[in-house]
């Protein structure tokens, strides 16, 4: 099975993946877009609050060559 990486970061600081860096195994580039979502949604309740306006952060999906397969991006703003 392939071996896929999640790359977590935060624009205003850097943090570490929420997956251990051997990666995941996966079945397809399918399974690892459902494991990113399901990741994304699982740290947005992480940050119980502290995402701010003007803030975002990135989860970048790589192979084991370090390709990048999928990049979602999650940015904040005010109205104000």
């Amino acid at each position: 099975m392939p071996l896929y990486f999640f790359n977590f970061s935060r624009a205003s600081k850097p943090e570490t993946s929420p997956f251990k860096n051997e990666g995941l195994e996966l079945v397809d580039n399918d399974a690892a877009w459902e494991e990113a979502t399901t990741a994304c949604g699982e740290k947005l309740r992480e940050m119980d609050g502290s995402l701010r306006p003007g803030d975002g952060w990135k989860m970048e999906v790589t192979d084991a060559g370090g390709k990048a397969i999928f990049a979602l991006r999650f940015t904040t703003e005010s109205s104000e």
